[in-house]
């Protein structure tokens, strides 16, 4: 357990905390916004990647819509014969 303690304690000071100083309501508080941070961008993504998939597949549609009608348009060019 005093391994563990140093090891905290270590690291803390490393990232610049001063522990006689330490305000674990603030770091409490911190904490509560960087979970509420997350959770809006998790949102966000979810959001985000659910428009994707409806975009993809629109782009799939209209590749096939307009595959479907090139071998029509094709055809008609084929159709006309200049004039002479």
């Amino acid at each position: 357990q005093i391994i563990l303690f140093a090891g905290a304690e270590h690291i803390l000071q490393e990232n610049g905390m001063d522990l006689k100083h330490l305000n674990s309501n603030k770091l409490q508080e911190q904490i509560a916004d960087l979970i509420s941070r997350k959770e809006s961008l998790n949102t966000q993504y979810v959001s985000f990647k659910q428009e994707i998939k409806e975009l993809e597949l629109i782009h799939q549609n209209l590749s096939k819509y307009l595959k479907q009608d090139a071998p029509e348009i094709q055809r008609s060019s084929h159709n006309k014969l200049p004039s002479l």
